[in-house]
């Protein structure tokens, strides 16, 4: 991916390329990437930097292992608005990429994406069956 317009395409997260000062439109979201557990629902911010004229439709496309609706409106041209996915493949560090693009609306807003890691609840180490936990998240276990 050709991130910076030079030509040259090289893998990278597009760190050296970002330019605060870009005046197109673009798609924008509050992380690049996102940590998930399989079978989790959540929001991603999606947003338009420097906002765009008018009302724009943002379509999305979506790895395998996640769904969510096909389009949302941003109807100030700037949002954030929240995009809710959920996160359906039980493939444990598999990474799904989420692509922004302009629906059919014609503001010529910059597509956008970023990747979801899913990981599963439940592991074994050495026979012994652990759980993960997200931070600040509660396991209830009942005692019987």
């Amino acid at each position: 991916m050709d991130a910076d317009g030079d030509s040259n395409a090289v893998v990278d997260i597009g760190a050296y390329e970002y330019d605060p000062n870009v005046t197109e439109p673009s798609f924008m979201t509050d992380s690049a990437a996102y940590n998930v557990f399989a079978g989790q629902t959540f929001d991603v911010e999606v947003s338009i930097t420097p906002e765009a004229g008018g009302a724009v439709e943002a379509a999305f496309t979506y790895g395998s292992g996640l769904s969510g609706p096909a389009t949302l409106d941003i109807l100030d041209g700037a949002g954030p608005v929240n995009l809710p996915l959920t996160a359906v493949s039980t493939l444990s560090g598999n990474s799904q990429t989420v692509a922004i693009r302009e629906g059919a609306t014609a503001q010529d807003v910059q597509p956008g994406e970023f990747i979801v890691y899913l990981y599963e609840r439940e592991l074994t180490i050495g026979g012994a069956r652990r759980f993960l936990v997200l931070e600040g998240n509660e396991l209830r276990i009942p005692y019987r």
